[in-house]
């Protein structure tokens, strides 16, 4: 597995060193958050308010790319804010995202999301396309993770992997939530919303079961490949834009041309846990009353 310290990735994003083990573009970074901080996977994104920004929220003026037309994304028409975290402890990556869309439809529309937590960087041969339908079971992003969100029309749900595992969205290994602050799905009507979602980072996701799957170990430093990927539709008809994040030509099949994610330490200043009353000092006060 590649790592840095922070500091030397610092050194990358600032451009004062050069770019070997990186993959496309400026590295993005992780927020760590600490135990007490873990966020509640429940749609709300309040819990993400201690999350600085920047150099952690990723806002579309760092531009998403028309991977069909090589336009730029009109924010009156589709605008998003995103920021990922991950915890030591329960070793897991974190996503949250504020959309707003002035035309929500039922389908045609969607998040999408690819790590790569071991950072193998395995093009199609190693993640998308296998001689037979076995292998393809068994390895089809198995080696790195594609996440959809809120693309309903397939019938799984709310936000489901690409891959063959029927396991792994479910707690303790992921879990996701929408809410929305405008509008509603399907009414052709401007909506915002926010989402979150946790995932189990997997070196290998075997889809027999989580017992047969290699699990990354999460430390400060750690590289994971990414990409972002979304899909606005305005009218069911016609097939909508898709923007990419690094807009590299075949990168939903190619971990190669994925980013890097920088897992990032503590941040300073924030909220320290609440405080915890000794059971021996509440006994001396219980005796006095």
């Amino acid at each position: 597995m590649k790592k840095l310290s922070f500091l030397i990735a610092l050194g990358f994003a600032m451009g004062f060193l050069g770019t070997a083990g990186a993959h496309v573009g400026e590295p993005l970074y992780c927020f760590q958050f600490p135990d007490h901080l873990i966020p509640v996977i429940d749609g709300d994104i309040g819990d993400w308010d201690i999350v600085p920004d920047p150099p952690y929220w990723i806002h579309m003026d760092r531009p998403l790319i028309d991977a069909q037309h090589g336009e730029e994304i009109n924010l009156e028409d589709c605008n998003v804010k995103w920021a990922t975290g991950w915890n030591n402890t329960t070793n897991k990556i974190y996503f949250a995202a504020w959309i707003y869309d002035d035309v929500r439809l039922d389908k045609g529309e969607y998040f999408s999301m690819y790590f790569d937590p071991a950072h193998l960087g395995l093009g199609p041969e190693g993640i998308y396309s296998f001689p037979t339908e076995e292998e393809t079971k068994r390895w089809k992003f198995a080696r790195a993770q594609k996440f959809y969100f809120m693309r309903l029309e397939k019938g799984k749900g709310l936000c489901f992997s690409y891959n063959y595992a029927t396991w792994d969205r479910e707690p303790p290994w992921g879990d996701a939530a929408v809410k929305y602050l405008k509008g509603a799905r399907g009414t052709g009507a401007p909506a915002e919303l926010t989402c979150e979602m946790y995932f189990t980072p997997w070196e290998d996701l075997d889809y027999h079961g989580p017992e047969f799957s290699k699990i990354v170990d999460l430390e400060e430093g750690n590289i994971v490949g990414i990409e972002i990927a979304l899909r606005d539709t305005d009218d069911p008809e016609v097939k909508g834009t898709y923007w990419e994040l690094f807009a590299q030509p075949g990168a939903f099949k190619d971990a190669s041309k994925w980013g890097d994610l920088i897992l990032a330490p503590l941040e300073p200043g924030l909220p320290p846990p609440p405080a915890v009353e000794s059971d021996t000092w509440g006994r001396i006060k219980a005796s006095f009353r």
